[in-house]
C-alpha cells in the first residue's frame, strides 16, 4: 500500500481537485470540471452541491449552459489551500 501524503489526508482529494480546477478563475460547465478531475458527473455534481450550500461556489446560466466559478469566499478559501499545499512539497 501506498504511503498517502499529508496534503491526501488533510484534504480529499476529489473535493480539492475541483476546487484547483476552478481556481484559475474561468468559469466551467459541469462536464469541463468532471472530465479533468476524472471523476464521474453525479460525484461532481455532489461535490459542487455541498460547495454551494457552503458559498463557496456560484452557478451562472450562460445561455442553455449553467457554468460554476470560485465565490469571493472560495477564492480566498483556494489562496489559503494553495499556499499550504506549497508548505507541504
Amino acid at each position: 500500500m501506498a504511503k498517502k501524503s499529508f496534503a491526501e489526508v488533510l484534504f480529499k482529494d476529489k473535493p480539492l481537485k475541483v476546487l484547483l480546477v476552478l481556481s484559475d478563475g474561468i468559469p466551467k460547465n459541469i462536464t469541463q470540471i468532471y472530465k479533468k478531475v476524472r471523476t464521474t458527473y453525479s460525484h461532481t455534481l455532489n461535490i459542487l452541491k455541498n460547495f454551494y450550500e457552503l458559498g463557496i461556489i456560484e452557478f451562472e446560466k450562460v445561455g442553455r449552459n449553467k457554468v460554476v466559478r470560485l465565490s469571493k469566499k472560495g477564492e480566498k478559501i483556494i489562496e489559503i489551500i494553495k499556499k499550504i499545499l506549497v508548505y507541504l512539497d
